[in-house]
């Protein structure tokens, strides 16, 4: 079995050693005592480690003799770049000796006690195991926005990951747009719980059953045949969106019949895919300006 590397960055060595004596064989620790050691280390060989444990008082480089919250709170930053301009994306855990002194750090940040090693092991185990989905979600944060308590469901989360996981490793097939269409629906039967006068029926019938020509015309300002609203809104989405929302969900829709989706490629489900990341980034912008939720 393959091991996983995970880089320790911490003054002494002494945690590294209790780590290997609890880790099964399956972990290689890389330890360095400063954070200017590390990311250097990262960047020469950015695609060999799995996971990074920072020390909660990491220090800045070699010559400082203790660092600070502050220095952790570059080295974060410093990750963040790392994935901004190298593509770099490697899931961290924080430990602290003390983690009562991190309170507010850690109302963002979780902060795992160094004493807790089983713990430790349980969580690394798990942001090793799911390194994929959190590349895809950091790649795309500005979809992923749009998922939570307040916007849509960890299941329609879920479906987006998956889809995304696919078209990037050319997994794809034609049941990669079904996701993508219920994705769409959720969006919709939630701008209807918002708001029932925006998307009414027959748009979202109150089964939760949906119309996504009558929803994608109504957003876009405009005239659905047969169908006379009670108040008017014009384009409530982004201008362009407007003008591909039909389009996007007429696709899903032929690529759910086998029968129609001979021709389809993996470009196709790629328009398709950053139309609904567009349709995600206007939702929770629309969401936030009109409805104020605790």
């Amino acid at each position: 079995m393959e091991k996983h590397r995970v880089l320790i960055v911490d003054e002494n060595d002494i945690y590294e050693k209790k780590l290997e004596n609890h880790a099964s064989n399956n972990y290689d620790f890389t330890h360095y005592e400063d954070w200017e050691s590390a990311i250097s280390e990262l960047q020469d060989n950015p695609n060999i480690y799995d996971a990074i444990i920072i020390d909660g008082n990491v220090k800045p480089d070699a010559d400082t003799e203790r660092g600070d919250i502050r220095n952790l709170h570059d080295a974060l930053v410093g990750l963040k770049e790392l994935r901004r301009t190298d593509q770099i994306f490697i899931p961290y855990l924080i430990i602290a000796a003390n983690p009562k002194e991190f309170l507010k750090f850690s109302k963002k940040e979780p902060i795992i006690d160094k004493n807790d090693i089983k713990k430790l092991l349980a969580e690394l185990r798990n942001h090793i195991s799911s390194k994929d989905e959190y590349k895809i979600q950091i790649k795309y944060s500005s979809a992923f926005g749009a998922f939570g308590e307040k916007y849509l469901s960890e299941n329609s989360k879920k479906n987006l990951v998956e889809v995304l996981m696919d078209f990037e490793n050319n997994k794809w097939s034609e049941n990669s747009f079904n996701p993508l269409r219920k994705i769409i629906e959720s969006i919709y039967k939630n701008l209807h719980k918002y708001d029932d006068s925006l998307l009414p029926d027959p748009c979202v019938y109150d089964n939760g059953r949906v119309n996504l020509e009558y929803c994608n015309r109504r957003l876009a300002g405009l005239k659905n045949d047969h169908v006379t609203f009670k108040k008017e809104y014009g384009c409530v989405l982004y201008e362009h969106l407007g003008w591909i929302i039909g389009p996007i969900t007429k696709v899903c829709h032929i690529a759910s019949h086998s029968s129609q989706n001979k021709n389809l490629t993996k470009y196709s489900l790629g328009t398709i895919i950053f139309g609904v990341i567009d349709l995600l980034i206007w939702y929770k912008a629309f969401v936030d300006k009109n409805y104020k939720t605790n």
